[in-house]
């Protein structure tokens, strides 16, 4: 869609407003190839644009923030690229390929490997991105199952690789492996050849890791934001 200069209301280093009409205001985020629509506000009334700057005004700077804490943490753009190569080596001993197919919009996906399930192969895939309920870059999974994402809940934050990239590798390939075979379809075909195979209190004990780390991000997460006016965010 072609927006026209009149519409464009607001303009920060990394976002603009345009003003939708009757919808109220869109707020964008600005990339290198695109903007993507991150909220709207006063969607269905009209809050006033004094009020949509300051809600912009608040997104900038928490993005600001954000933006200098994952700098000093190693995580600009230089530092998840190479953080994507050293994960996707990381998994491979354990049958994960690096992703090698085109996606036209995005960073592509980091690996992903085939499980063979009773309706035929089905393909994980790991992803290192911005999680919107994380708030922070991190390395998750999704493989689509009958219930929707059966990967959903396995998330391990960027920061926490680079203080020992194979072990949470390693943890990330294991919970992926439990998780997928708990699904209906590839639980049938289960067999007691499982590449990754964990009696039970190894699995609890990786569990209790891969809740360590998620706690450990919230812990020290600091920069939510909490808008003054109502603001409908985009679904992740």
């Amino acid at each position: 869609m072609i927006y026209q200069e009149k519409d464009v209301k607001y303009e920060t280093d990394d976002f603009w407003v345009f003003d939708a009409g009757k919808f109220g205001f869109e707020v964008y985020q600005k990339g290198i190839t695109h903007s993507t629509r991150v909220a709207r506000i006063g969607l269905g009334t009209s809050l006033g644009l004094p009020r949509v700057i300051e809600d912009t005004d608040r997104l900038q700077a928490a993005h600001t923030k954000r933006s200098l804490a994952l700098a000093a943490a190693g995580l600009d753009r230089a530092g998840l690229t190479r953080l994507r190569s050293a994960v996707a080596a990381a998994l491979e001993p354990f049958g994960w390929l690096p992703f090698a197919r085109t996606v036209c919009i995005g960073d592509p996906p980091i690996a992903s490997k085939s499980f063979q399930t009773a309706v035929g192969p089905q393909e994980a895939i790991v992803w290192l991105g911005d999680v919107r309920r994380v708030g922070a870059p991190a390395i998750y999974g999704q493989y689509a199952s009958g219930q929707g994402n059966a990967l959903e809940d396995l998330w391990i934050p960027a920061s926490a690789f680079l203080s020992d990239i194979q072990a949470h590798a390693n943890l990330f390939a294991e919970q992926a492996e439990e998780m997928v075979y708990a699904t209906y379809a590839a639980g049938l075909r289960r067999s007691s050849r499982v590449s990754v195979a964990l009696a039970p209190d190894a699995y609890r004990h990786t569990c209790g890791l891969l809740m360590a780390a998620q706690a450990t991000h919230y812990a020290q997460d600091d920069a939510q934001v909490t808008p003054a006016s109502p603001i409908v965010r985009e679904r992740a």
